[in-house]
């Protein structure tokens, strides 16, 4: 027999031969949906419609509409209802302890066919997650990522901007992970701990930042930029970049700062347009976008960003993170090569 709720559109169900009246009701062939005998079990094993729900991630009513269908189905009364506390009925029992059963051989098909080759597992995608920063998916991952797919088709890829909310709930699997980073020499030890999973840190290129100036600036002639020649300038801001003006310029006023935006182009063509406007870049970011309405001026003193990337003892031994990995690094030996103030 065949059992199926009215209207289940799943593609997965269970066939098997039953001979209990109160199960099937009548000789009929029916169709089950496998997630409703797994909403049963868990309405039975917690004993509490919002408790199952939580677990199941459906509303209530979602779940007790489920269960209405199955009684419905078994034209029995499988549970009583007392509020939201839920228990079985005898009835209940008996469909409790076929569906586990059904649950278990399900999962142990499955097993048994990955452990044989058999299952069409054998064919999906490995899953490669890569953690960065906006400043490194916005140029360095623009030029690794459609190369890197092309080579490898068989692997799935799993992009997180940090932060991101979606941090915690992604660590699942440090050996398939990799994390980007572009922070302050000072900042590569806190930012490290961020990500206790992924110890191994693999700096890859250290530069020092730049002021940016339009051309018909007065700035534009010097040949460095102090904390003295930010006075009186309105500054735009990208990301992070408060800390460099912190650092250089402590006095600074938060009136001063006309803009901030995840965009550098758009941070570019903004300072472009006002010639008492400052802002900052370094060889990294203007390797992919440099602004030609633009002067970029050493800074006194020297701030310098470092840009790598962290991955578990076991990830750097994984393939797929090499072949990934690999790609990064000729991308940053071409950056290693630009100098923006030749």
């Amino acid at each position: 027999y065949t059992l199926k709720p009215p209207g289940c559109k799943a593609k997965q169900y269970i066939q098997f031969d039953h001979q209990d009246p109160c199960l099937l009701g009548n000789r009929r062939n029916r169709i089950l949906n496998l997630n409703y005998m797994q909403y049963f079990v868990c309405a039975v094993d917690r004993a509490s419609l919002s408790a199952a729900a939580e677990d199941l991630f459906i509303t209530p009513q979602g779940l007790s509409q489920a269960l209405q269908r199955l009684e419905n189905e078994y034209n029995t009364k499988l549970f009583y209802r007392d509020g939201n506390a839920i228990r079985p009925t005898k009835a209940g029992e008996k469909v409790y302890d076929v569906f586990c059963r059904i649950i278990a051989l399900n999962d142990d098909i499955k097993e048994d066919l990955e452990v044989q080759g058999f299952s069409n597992s054998a064919d999906s995608k490995d899953t490669l997650t890569v953690f960065s920063p906006p400043i490194l998916t916005s140029t360095v991952l623009t030029n690794v990522v459609p190369v890197f797919c092309k080579r490898n088709p068989r692997v799935r890829l799993r992009i997180i901007e940090i932060p991101s909310r979606d941090l915690h709930n992604a660590m699942d699997d440090p050996k398939n992970m990799i994390c980007l980073f572009g922070t302050t020499p000072a900042n590569v030890d806190a930012f490290s701990r961020r990500f206790p999973e992924l110890p191994e840190r693999h700096p890859l290129y250290r530069t020092k930042i730049l002021a940016c100036v339009p051309k018909r600036s007065p700035l534009s002639v010097k040949s460095e930029i102090t904390g003295l020649d930010f006075a009186d300038r309105d500054v735009v801001l990208c990301r992070n970049e408060e800390f460099f003006l912190r650092a250089l310029y402590p006095k600074y006023s938060m009136s001063q700062v006309v803009m901030r935006s995840q965009n550098k182009a758009l941070c570019f063509a903004v300072i472009a347009e006002n010639s008492n406007t400052v802002g900052f870049s370094n060889s990294a970011e203007l390797y992919y976008c440099n602004h030609k309405s633009l002067t970029y001026i050493p800074i006194t003193p020297t701030i310098e960003v470092v840009y790598g990337y962290l991955t578990s003892s076991e990830g750097i031994k994984n393939p797929t993170i090499v072949n990934f990995k690999k790609l990064v690094e000729a991308e940053f030996a071409k950056i290693r090569q630009y100098d923006p103030l030749a």
